[in-house]
């Protein structure tokens, strides 16, 4: 995939598998929800949470974001970058309230949602935008059922 068609991908989809490096040097892998936001990708979390405490220690992270199945349409975009990490609770709400309405847009509904207090829970969370460095990707359909 170009770059603009990796960008898209990533647009259509709304959960991803993110990488940090664990306190003990291992991998520590997470699902996060996450938008496009112009060239990054953001996210919120809890502040407390182990891949914020990971990303404070290793600002380097990666998210893969892939559609599996079926093995001749497997499509996937693998993001590595760094981070700024954000606790401003204008910001926490401005991304959490756009993530719930992709969530809903995507879902055509809000069902499922969480029926959350946004600006509750905002003190205690907070955005963490990567900048991407690299990115690679890969798409089956393009292979035309050979391998």
């Amino acid at each position: 995939m170009s770059d603009d068609e990796a960008y898209a991908f990533l647009e259509s989809q709304r959960l991803g598998v993110l990488g940090t490096v664990g306190p003990d040097g291992a991998p520590h892998l997470v699902n996060v929800g996450y938008l496009v936001a112009g060239r990054r990708i953001v996210f919120t979390s809890f502040a407390a949470a182990q891949k914020v405490r990971n990303i404070e220690r290793a600002a380097n992270v990666t998210l893969l974001v892939e559609v599996p199945w079926p093995y001749n349409e497997i499509q996937g975009v693998m993001v590595t970058g760094g981070t700024e990490i954000v606790g401003d609770t204008a910001t926490v709400i401005d991304i959490t309230t756009r993530m719930r309405a992709k969530h809903a847009a995507m879902s055509g509904s809000a069902e499922g949602t969480p029926d959350i207090d946004i600006a509750r829970h905002a003190a205690k969370r907070v955005a963490v935008f990567v900048e991407p460095t690299r990115i690679r990707s890969w798409d089956h359909r393009r292979l035309g059922g050979t391998y």
